[in-house]
């Protein structure tokens, strides 16, 4: 297999200003570009992966043990490569590994001390034998080196710590979330959407500040990190405190006025740590239920959009309203898409029933003909569906506190009222 090795910025920096022109520090930077690109199921997420961006300019003149950043979900299409890049964009020295042999990510490792990005670790972690354990087992504490045979004769030594970037669908196993700060992330639209390069052009200039930042600070920092023992008892796990206590260390010199904040973080993503550990071989249902569920709310956004102006519409009026939408996913879902057929109708009325909606009996009347009765939804159940999801959605976005996240019916709201 070819090594790949892609270097995501350039190592060169200068030593720029540390407060912005908006008067943010360039940690607060860091994070706000998180929070703005990202979607994660917990708000406060955005500040230790900042505090993680820092440690990666420093660690190895103030550290010991460096932390992990596992980037995690239950189902595909959460953006975690998305996350992992924009993290990188901001980290020093990143490299991300595709398709690498093991010697190849090794030598890698031990000659440039990355901050080192592996996507989709899942399967690899998964084989009895493997590389990517190694260096994940070995490489978050300094004086571990991984040993292997030289060609020939004797042995090989190589240094494998550095930080270290991860993604997986599930969970990694016990020793490897040990080392690990576990962010999990979740589908949804985040605000800013711009296109890779531009985040990669903002991310390297908010990386620089952030390096001259903690450049300047690094004796402070090496100091504060040396007197922390047993100062993190309020976690429970020895493991914890051990890599945690670098981003505590950042926090107290970069911005002591929120040491109590990453603590309520601290305790919250470590106590997480504690639930059955999911493989990702396991969570297939999961991502069938999480697709099934982003089509169930399109569906319902689209019926009360096809049913304005109106008391209720026959199921089979219904049906082919939403197949002539335009740009309709409903002429094409599971392959046949909904159609008129007493399959179809099944099939959508499974869909929006989660939502308290369902077909009633209604009165109907065709031209030159008497009434007569049909099956159908009235209007009422699903805007009254559309607006309960609103305002729970809504509720999620507004105790995120900003972190990015709009979900879908947010965005339908605000469009329908532009």
């Amino acid at each position: 297999m070819e090594t790949e090795v892609t270097t995501l910025r350039p190592i060169g920096y200068r030593m720029t200003e540390i407060v912005n022109k908006d008067g943010k520090t360039a940690l607060e930077e860091a994070e706000q570009y998180l929070a703005d690109r990202l979607v994660f199921t917990e708000a406060n997420y955005p500040l230790p992966l900042a505090l993680f961006a820092a440690l990666t300019h420093i660690w190895e003149d103030c550290f010991e043990v460096v932390p992990y950043i596992c980037i995690t979900s239950a189902t595909k299409g959460t953006g975690k490569t998305q996350a992992m890049e924009l993290l990188s964009f901001l980290c020093f020295r990143p490299v991300m590994a595709t398709g690498i042999t093991p010697a190849g990510l090794f030598r890698t490792v031990d000659a440039n001390h990355p901050t080192l990005c592996l996507d989709e670790v899942e399967k690899e972690l998964s084989k009895p034998h493997s590389t990517f354990r190694d260096i994940l087992n070995n490489g978050y504490k300094a004086g571990i080196p991984v040993i292997r045979a030289a060609p020939g004769s004797g042995t090989v030594t190589y240094d494998v710590y550095c930080p270290k970037i991860y993604t997986m669908i599930g969970d990694p196993y016990d020793t490897l979330r040990d080392r690990s700060i576990i962010v999990t992330m979740t589908r949804g639209v985040s605000i800013n959407n711009e296109k890779r390069f531009v985040a990669q052009s903002v991310g390297n200039e908010i990386g620089a500040r952030l390096h001259a930042s903690v450049w300047q600070r690094r004796v402070t920092i090496e100091t504060t990190y040396l007197n922390y023992r047993d100062k993190l008892n309020f976690l429970v796990n020895l493991r914890d405190r051990e890599v945690w206590e670098p981003l505590f260390a950042i926090c107290e010199v970069l911005a002591p006025g929120r040491i109590e904040e990453l603590k309520e973080t601290a305790v919250t993503v470590s106590t997480m740590k504690t639930r059955e550990a999911r493989k990702f071989t396991e969570l297939k249902d999961e991502e069938l239920k999480a697709v099934e569920s982003q089509y169930a709310e399109r569906l319902l956004l689209d019926m009360a959009l096809v049913m304005n102006n109106t008391k209720h519409v026959a199921t089979s009026v219904l049906i082919e309203t939403l197949r002539n939408l335009s740009q309709s996913p409903w002429r094409a879902y599971r392959g046949i898409g909904i159609t008129e057929e007493r399959a179809g109708q099944n099939l959508l009325a499974r869909m929006v029933a989660p939502f308290g909606v369902f077909p009633k009996t209604i009165r109907v009347k065709l031209d030159g003909q008497p009434h007569s009765t049909t099956k159908g939804y009235v209007t009422a159940d699903v805007v009254r569906a559309v607006k309960e999801l609103t305002q729970r959605t809504e509720k999620y976005f507004r105790s995120t506190e900003g972190a990015g996240q709009v979900p879908l019916s947010v965005r339908f709201k605000r469009s329908a009222n532009s």
